[in-house]
């Protein structure tokens, strides 16, 4: 029997901007996709990851438009 993990963090004292980026990676798979940019990149600022995760949810709308359309 496999038994499935989670983590749970807590955040405090978020700025508007910090609202919107963890919003953006709530799901699994827009969260990992931004630990793996964040891995590859080193140290980089919020907006780098905030941009990230901007296309990575524009990548994800566009693809669910495209499917709607065929």
């Amino acid at each position: 029997m496999t038994r499935a993990s989670s983590i749970w963090y807590s955040v405090h004292g978020l700025t508007w901007d910090g609202h919107e980026l963890l919003e953006r990676v709530r799901d699994r798979t827009a969260f990992e996709k931004l630990r793996k940019v964040a891995g590859k990149a080193g140290e980089a600022s919020i907006d780098v990851f905030f941009s990230a995760a901007k296309a990575d949810v524009q990548a994800r709308i566009l693809t669910a438009l495209a499917a709607l359309g065929s």
